[in-house]
């Protein structure tokens, strides 16, 4: 048997595309080949049994393009939980006023994730002998006013 031509391996590849509604005729039809001609490529160069083969390594170059994509998007998160948590840093050094402007930026990063504000100018001047006390806990309670009000 002469080995697999690339028009009935790129036959082959086109059927196996097709899923769930291959068909030897339809690759005839596309092709502008006899089914007949189709029918023997396939039975002298095993599709079917091959079939299972080139699933397996669609399904392994899927789940690695898939793995890349996760990490890749593991990696920009970390970098941006780097950025914001330096620039929160950097407001925190301030001091002061800034903690407002802190409670400003998370607020922000919070309207961009969808989620409630809570914090107030009235609720981290509150706090000033002590501006980190309770930080964390006026991000998420139940709060009627906004920093946009403030």
């Amino acid at each position: 048997m002469s080995p697999e031509s690339p028009e009935q391996a790129a036959a082959f590849e086109m059927w196996a595309k097709m899923g769930k509604n291959r068909g030897l005729r339809k690759v005839a039809r596309q092709l502008g080949k006899a089914p007949t001609t189709v029918l023997a490529w396939s039975q002298s160069y095993g599709w079917n049994d091959r079939l299972i083969s080139w699933e397996i390594e669609l399904r392994e170059r899927q789940l690695e393009k898939a793995k890349l994509e996760y990490f890749s998007e593991m990696e920009n998160l970390k970098r941006e939980k780097y950025t914001i948590l330096s620039k929160m840093q950097a407001i925190a050094n301030r001091g002061g006023n800034d903690m407002y402007s802190l409670a400003k930026y998370l607020n922000a990063i919070k309207t961009e994730l969808g989620e409630p504000t809570t914090i107030t100018k009235g609720t981290i001047n509150a706090d000033r002998a002590n501006p980190f006390a309770g930080l964390l806990a006026k991000f998420f309670p139940a709060a009627d006013a906004d920093v946009s009000a403030g």
